[in-house]
């Protein structure tokens, strides 16, 4: 009964239900941690691609604004890029008897 005392404090904790509620407090608190850093992981991927997505739509509609303001014959054309690879969409028009090209 005297060894049993020493593990035993006057309030009648022992040392082993302080450990074992100590180790649940680090499990729940390690459980928390991860799950905070996982849900910030997916909250950056969905706000980067929200903000690709608003870029994109950005781009759309000023390619399709560009378009509907070149509504004339001949005013829209395809030419291959003079300073890189591939196809340029080019916009004509006419201004007081002067052209302009707008390349997209």
């Amino acid at each position: 009964m005297e060894r049993l005392k020493k593990y035993i404090n006057d309030k009648g904790y022992s040392l082993l239900e302080m450990t074992l509620v100590m180790g649940l407090m680090v499990l729940f608190s390690l459980a928390t941690l991860t799950l905070v850093a996982s849900g910030s992981g997916a909250y950056k991927g969905l706000i980067h691609d929200k903000t690709d997505n608003s870029e994109l739509r950005v781009a759309v509609g000023y390619i399709s604004n560009k378009l509907k303001q070149s509504d004339t014959a001949g005013a829209v054309s395809l030419r291959l890029q003079p300073y890189g690879e591939g196809q340029a969409l080019v916009l004509s028009e006419v201004i007081d008897n002067v052209g302009y090209e707008t390349w997209i």
